[in-house]
């Protein structure tokens, strides 16, 4: 589990450190969404956007399958591009016209944010001790939510909903060693494949930084990320 954990930090801190569904038409019968409505766009979305929250860092994720357009406020003019099937990442920098491609290795299992939680809610679904708890209607941070609280083993998620569509708005998940807080989900966002491209912009002076391996050793890889 520390492993895993110390990968997943690891890529996280390596695109912030290079850098800094089927909708539902509403709810006719006028009864209150379901577990499973909820459920239904984060296992079925095809595209995602949503902002990924973790301490005080905020980061913007638009998902199109394999690749993800990352930016982070703060940074105007750069976005990371990162494809997981070529485990590569696109750095552009518009205000000094600079692209910087980096390799990831040693980590096959790279999935957005999107696919990492439907795998660990199948996931929580098989284990015996799986529990749903309907919370009903809650105010959070000022706006109103349907909330359904899932859990199994030490593992915990949340998940807000709208009370009207069903459609998760923001989904925080804990475990021991850790604590992600999803906001602002929109699914089947009809985004330009252009914002996804590995392409570097015509007349940007392209840059290859190598790459990070991170199957020897991933706390050195982490500390080479953060030097990047």
């Amino acid at each position: 589990m520390k492993n895993t954990l110390t990968k997943i930090a690891a890529v996280i801190a390596v695109v912030t450190g290079v850098l800094i569904g089927l909708h539902f038409a509403g709810n006719p019968l006028g009864t209150t969404p379901t577990f499973a409505q909820v459920l239904q766009p984060i296992l079925n979305a095809r595209t995602a956007s949503l902002d990924i929250v973790i301490g005080e860092t905020v980061i913007h994720d638009d998902i199109m399958g394999a690749r993800i357009r990352r930016t982070v406020p703060g940074m105007k003019g750069a976005a990371v591009i990162i494809d997981f099937e070529q485990q590569k990442i696109l750095t552009i920098d518009h205000s000094k016209k600079t692209a910087v491609y980096v390799g990831l290795r040693g980590l096959p299992d790279l999935r957005n944010y999107v696919e990492m939680l439907r795998d660990l809610i199948t996931k929580l679904q098989s284990q015996p001790d799986f529990h749903v708890e309907n919370r009903g209607a809650q105010e959070i941070q000022g706006k109103d939510y349907l909330v359904f609280v899932v859990s199994a083993g030490n593992e915990t998620i949340t998940i807000c909903a709208d009370p009207k569509t069903a459609l998760p708005i923001r989904i925080e998940q804990k475990t021991p060693n850790m604590v992600i807080a999803c906001d602002n989900l929109q699914f089947d966002v009809a985004f330009d494949e252009s914002l996804f491209s590995m392409e570097a912009p015509a007349g940007y002076v392209v840059q290859d930084a190598g790459g990070i391996d991170f199957s020897e050793s991933s706390e050195n890889a982490f500390v080479e990320t953060l030097r990047i």
